[in-house]
């Protein structure tokens, strides 16, 4: 009996460590998604400002 509420809390703490890490792992990815569309919205100024176009490109 004692072992089985052992091994339920194991699953538990395991189930949670997972959840932690898939949070982690889609806050990296979306990280890498802001950094890009801001990075691709960089590129647009600078290049409106080298042609000296009026309009910057929207994301």
């Amino acid at each position: 009996m004692r072992q089985k509420s052992n091994s339920v809390r194991a699953i538990h703490i395991n189930f949670a460590a997972f959840k932690i890490e898939t949070i982690i792992y889609y806050s990296h990815f979306i990280n890498l998604i802001i950094n890009l569309k801001l990075y691709a919205h960089e590129k647009n100024l600078h290049d409106a400002a080298r042609t000296g176009a009026h309009d910057v490109g929207r994301l």
